[in-house]
């Protein structure tokens, strides 16, 4: 059966962050699939709609009941989306080959979200020109998160070609603070989580998700496999798109 790849983003971003390697995947003969997660990207849906994991993973999890039962995906998440990933596997674990975690968060049945954002967070030196969004008033709480441009130029995007950068100064959109900052409301499992094979993909030179953090999930957390991808920053996919695709056309072959 022809193998297939599910790409989903990270936060703040959308389906075209993965350009670049659907073109190389599927011009080496394989099915790429991008998804736009829920207010992400051109998802219709507005960011104070989404309130849950499950809300802003509902693109995927409907791709994924609509797949063939026969038929199973490499599931790969950047970012944030190696939480989407984990309910994805938790959900669907006959249909997925292998989960694929890209200088990604990492959760497990053991590790809270909260452990999580704290380990990142001590980790996270400036936020720059980054936004904070009160939806419901400046008196508020806020509701919504935004990456600054001058926070994208130095510290997301510093490896890739300038192009890019502008491309995601286009098309970024603010992520909701109730995902971001909340906990699973699918709580993961050895049996069904546990049972799919993972594969940990590290950034060198990320400045978002720093090296220290992926090890620390990869060490908490210990994948089947873990890899690292060289000459890259926090974007992987458009600061060395031609080394991670060969990375996923291995891991396709190896995880059947």
């Amino acid at each position: 059966m022809e193998k297939h790849f599910v790409l989903i983003h990270g936060g703040c971003f959308g389906a075209w962050a993965w350009y670049k390697v659907v073109t190389i995947l599927e011009s080496n003969g394989y099915k790429a699939t991008a998804l736009d997660m829920a207010s992400s990207g051109i998802n219709p849906r507005r960011t104070d709609e989404v309130k849950s994991y499950s809300d802003y993973s509902e693109p995927l999890i409907k791709f994924m009941e609509d797949l063939p039962s026969n038929e199973r995906v490499v599931l790969v998440g950047h970012s944030l989306a190696g939480v989407i990933v984990s309910l994805a596997m938790e959900k669907f674990p006959q249909k997925i080959a292998a989960g694929v975690f890209l200088t990604a968060v990492m959760p497990s049945p053991e590790i809270t979200m909260a452990t999580l954002h704290e380990e990142h967070k001590e980790q996270i030196d400036t936020f720059m020109d980054c936004q904070m969004i009160h939806g419901n008033g400046d008196d508020n709480p806020p509701t919504a998160f935004l990456f600054g441009l001058e926070y994208l130029k130095s510290k997301v995007f510093q490896l890739c070609p300038p192009e890019d950068m502008t491309l995601a100064s286009l098309l970024v959109r603010p992520i909701s603070l109730a995902i971001e900052q909340g906990e699973l409301d699918i709580p993961l499992t050895q049996i069904n989580y546990g049972s799919v094979p993972r594969i940990y993909l590290i950034s060198e030179n990320d400045n978002v998700t720093k090296v220290e953090v992926q090890r620390w999930m990869v060490d908490k957390n210990p994948p089947e496999e873990v890899f690292v991808i060289p000459s890259c920053d926090h974007m992987v996919m458009l600061s060395n798109p031609k080394d991670l695709s060969s990375r996923l056309l291995e891991i396709a072959h190896k995880y059947d």
